[in-house]
């Protein structure tokens, strides 16, 4: 569970919100400084109704959350839960954590993601454009692990690769020999995360190949 500290309240803890409700249960304290010390803010039931009202005025949907006041610690400890109704959005726009930051989602196969998720499909179930799939590397993995002669038809289907009525999914486009997939960014950081070294793209290759390139990297 993600753990973030707020000295005061802001707006800005709203992009959390949608990034916890979207993707993992995460906890707030707010009047809690980088350390995780109170700040001394006095009127806490006060503050507990100002962050309610933020969040009910806000996100839409409504996430399901909690707010417990500690009257020891002199903070107050809001819990949102990662929930169904996705996306959850904070002025149209829907985020997610990475590092410490809560981000805009702009991936728009991640937005769609999202969004079927929130209407319990699969993103990887769904067919692709592309219907001309090849898998020889696939297959090659298959014959070392398991010393099968060939891949069948039947074998894809067993897999959940392959449907009679709907043909390949997604997740088959994922493990095909090439594909319009933006697979893997690695990114070597400089002295903080604003300064990016080396950035390597891994694209348009079988999730099994950019498996393997990632680990030489």
């Amino acid at each position: 569970m993600y753990l973030e500290f707020k000295s005061k309240l802001s707006d800005s803890f709203l992009k959390t919100v949608s990034a916890y409700a979207n993707y993992n249960d995460g906890i707030i304290q707010f009047w809690v400084d980088d350390s995780g010390n109170s700040v001394h803010f006095k009127d806490l039931q006060e503050l507990s109704l100002r962050i309610e009202n933020k969040i009910n005025d806000s996100i839409r949907p409504v996430p399901e959350y909690s707010i417990e006041i500690d009257e020891i610690k002199e903070i107050v400890e809001l819990k949102v839960y990662e929930s169904g109704l996705k996306p959850y959005l904070y002025k149209n726009r829907a985020y997610m954590r990475r590092d410490f930051s809560s981000l805009p989602i702009d991936d728009r196969d991640e937005m769609k993601r999202l969004i079927l998720e929130g209407l319990k499909q699969n993103y990887e179930d769904l067919p692709p454009t592309n219907q001309e799939l090849t898998f020889n590397l696939l297959e090659e993995a298959l014959r070392k692990k398991m010393n099968m002669d060939k891949l069948s038809l039947d074998i894809l289907k067993i897999l959940g690769l392959y449907d009679d009525r709907k043909g390949y999914n997604l997740a088959a486009q994922i493990i095909s020999d090439e594909n319009n997939i933006r697979m893997i960014d690695i990114v070597t950081f400089g002295i903080d995360i604003n300064e990016f070294k080396e950035k390597i793209l891994i694209e348009n290759v079988s999730i099994l190949s950019a498996y393997n390139q990632a680990v030489e990297v």
